[in-house]
């Protein structure tokens, strides 16, 4: 994988990276120790946890933009990218950062199971380019795991509230023709003059207790999809479920 020069330049970057982060922890020890007067060993404890603070929501990519991570933090524990649980996801991840270290943004130390960011990748997620492109990067994952139910216009869209206790008008989204759209809203302020939802001032749709009976009439055939995976369908759709709250039932699930 790497040749005797590369080898001997990630082994300093290592040590380098190594001694600065046990440097910083053993000086903000000092500080928390004698302001709370806690023994050495907790001080410790703190001023790591204060000074790598792992980002527990952090969501990755498998891409470059995965290096965004270290914009609050000096270290990543190991742990972080082999509990991934899509293996497709770990493997592109680890490439990622294979290919961060060979170019000496990070290193990868495997005696304190941390990645640590080096001056020169620090210098590099400063960039606007870095930055427009880990946006961009995120705008694509949120696409991929939104979960959203498509509208039709009709009375089975009651079966939104199978996934959602409310939801604004404003926050339907029209990929279709205008009329589409416009039948979908119709459809609402229809069923609001029927009781069967109530639309209150700031365009808040909630079920009714009648709508509810009907719900439970109507069999409920709809199932929420992935924004990103809809396509070019025309689709009128409302977001059910944002990908932060995905995510971090997901997190929820494996901690358990």
């Amino acid at each position: 994988m790497y040749d005797d020069n590369e080898q001997l330049n990630n082994l300093k970057n290592t040590a380098q990276q190594s001694i600065k982060i046990a440097t910083e922890i053993y000086k903000l020890a000092n500080k928390i120790q004698e302001k709370e007067k806690i023994s050495k060993l907790n001080a410790i404890d703190k001023a790591r946890g204060e000074i790598l603070n792992p980002d527990k929501d952090f969501v990755f990519t498998g891409q470059a933009a995965d290096l965004r991570y270290f914009n609050k933090s000096s270290a990543m524990p190991i742990d972080f990218v082999e509990n991934i649980t899509d293996e497709n996801l770990k493997s592109a991840v680890k490439d990622q950062f294979n290919m961060a270290a060979r170019k000496g943004l990070v290193v990868i130390d495997p005696d304190s199971q941390m990645i640590a960011i080096t001056d020169k990748g620090r210098a590099y997620i400063s960039k606007n380019e870095f930055k427009k492109q880990a946006l961009d990067s995120m705008i694509e994952v949120e696409k991929s795991l939104d979960r959203c139910v498509i509208l039709d216009g009709v009375q089975n869209d009651l079966d939104v509230f199978r996934f959602t206790e409310k939801f604004n008008l404003s926050d339907i989204q029209n990929f279709g023709s205008s009329n589409k759209g416009n039948n979908v809203m119709s459809n609402f302020m229809d069923m609001a003059k029927k009781g069967l939802v109530n639309v209150d001032k700031k365009g808040v749709v909630t079920i009714t207790d009648k709508g509810k009976e009907l719900l439970a009439n109507i069999g409920g055939k709809a199932t929420t999809k992935a924004v990103g995976a809809l396509g070019t369908i025309g689709a009128c759709i409302v977001v059910v479920k944002k990908a932060v709250d995905v995510i971090k039932s997901a997190s929820v699930t494996q901690q358990m």
